[in-house]
């Protein structure tokens, strides 16, 4: 038997493995999209930049806030005569939900908002409004949804994302106007599985930061 100390242990740790969202994106797409096979390139593991015909950022997030993923879990278990526990469980529910508040007024975050589609909206020429009204009956929409975290600078700097590929916005909070804050527009997305590719979520940890991590981390 080998023989350790407290002290011993605790020098295995890694703190420079923590991960802490300074900063983020969330980027919107169309289903009819293909998702990025990679979001670094080379071996300096550059950003990719994603196409803007394409993708759409979704502008400013609350900084308290960020974006909060979720989890809906449910299990089902099976008890058994002369057993004071399960003899049983399955998971029966596993649901990732995420929730943001977008601070700009864009044709993006309105649509998501309003549940409308405002593809066709376009401000007059003269004089610059637009309008678009509330459909008399609400139909839930899916579109493909990457959040982008960032943290550290330079060679140092790490991403992660969580690729939604078949978003639906299932809730959004009330629209308050006052002379306190600005307009926001809080919504909670829920990820449901794209049959094409076979996930519902998907994350990527990347950048120079991990890839002179990922020993440490064990992914090497």
């Amino acid at each position: 038997m080998v023989s350790t100390t407290y002290e011993a242990e605790l020098a295995t740790n890694a703190p420079t493995n923590m991960f802490k969202a300074l900063g983020g994106v969330i980027f919107q797409s169309a289903m009819v999209n293909p998702i990025p096979a990679a979001f670094t390139t080379a071996t300096t593991s550059d950003l990719v930049q994603l196409d803007p015909l394409l993708w759409t950022r979704l502008g400013l997030l609350t900084k308290g806030e960020g974006v909060v993923f979720s989890h809906d879990m449910s299990t089902d278990d099976e008890e058994s005569w002369g057993y004071n526990e399960p003899t049983r469980t399955d998971i029966t529910k596993n649901i990732t939900s995420a929730a943001f508040t977008l601070q700009e007024t864009t044709k993006a975050t309105l649509s998501m908002y309003n549940f409308v589609d405002l593809s066709a909206v376009t401000a007059d020429a003269t004089t610059g409004e637009f309008a678009y009204s509330k459909p008399i009956t609400t139909q839930l929409s899916y579109s493909r949804l990457i959040f982008m975290a960032v943290d550290g600078a330079g060679t140092d700097r790490r991403y992660r994302f969580k690729i939604m590929p078949r978003a639906q916005v299932v809730a959004v909070n009330d629209e308050t106007w006052n002379q306190t804050t600005v307009i926001s527009y809080k919504l909670t997305v829920r990820a449901t599985v794209d049959p094409a590719l076979g996930y519902a979520v998907r994350t990527v940890l990347a950048g120079p930061g991990q890839k002179s991590r990922n020993a440490a981390a064990k992914f090497v």
